[in-house]
């Protein structure tokens, strides 16, 4: 009896030891976001901001899988920042270099040709627009932000004094004094002499 009420079960992988089901794979977690940078905050943090044209840009020497690049740009207006040249380096990375938050992005190779305005902080060899960094590509909306934060700007280099300069009126010889004078000392003359004959008139 106790055979034939065994013999009624059915066997289940649990029973039987057989592996469970695969588990379904877990969706990879997105990277964080990085909170937004204000055009106020980039201003008061950034060591220089400027706006400029990228005219030529190179792998920085050493640099590993070519992620950080070294731009030539050409200065056109000065709004913070000691930069007293028509042309700096500018320093970006592809990657965030390390201690930097994880959401970071590195801004990699700019442009060539683009003009951008620079958010920048000073290092030995160029300026640094690390990651995070607010630089981008120059716009209106941008530009007048600036320029309601921080005014007008300045010139990278102070123009030149205006020299003074001399126009050549007559290419005759100066006349000599005793001809300029002699007009005048004539006049004299003649004064004096009639003040004598009043005077004389006067006695009589």
């Amino acid at each position: 009896m106790t055979a034939a009420v065994l013999g009624t079960y059915v066997a289940t992988p649990a029973v039987l030891g057989a592996a469970p089901a695969a588990a379904s794979p877990v969706a990879a977690a997105a990277p964080p976001r990085c909170p937004a940078v204000t055009v106020q905050d980039a201003t008061r943090q950034a060591d220089a901001v400027f706006r400029g044209t990228v005219e030529a840009v190179a792998p920085v020497d050493g640099a590993a899988s070519a992620d950080r690049f070294d731009h030539d740009v050409v200065v056109g207006r000065v709004w913070k920042g000691g930069i007293s040249t028509e042309e700096v380096v500018v320093r970006t990375e592809a990657k965030p270099r390390f201690g930097t938050r994880a959401c970071a992005r590195g801004l990699g190779e700019l442009e060539v040709g683009a003009e951008y305005l620079f958010f920048v902080d000073r290092r030995a060899s160029a300026w640094l627009a690390g990651s995070g960094s607010r630089t981008e590509p120059l716009d209106d909306q941008l530009l007048a932000q600036v320029t309601r934060l921080l005014g007008s700007g300045k010139a990278p280099v102070p123009a030149a004094p205006e020299s003074a300069e001399f126009t050549r009126v007559a290419d005759d010889v100066p006349a000599a004094f005793s001809r300029t004078a002699a007009p005048g000392l004539a006049m004299i003359i003649v004064g004096l002499l009639g003040l004598a004959v009043v005077r004389g008139l006067g006695r009589r």
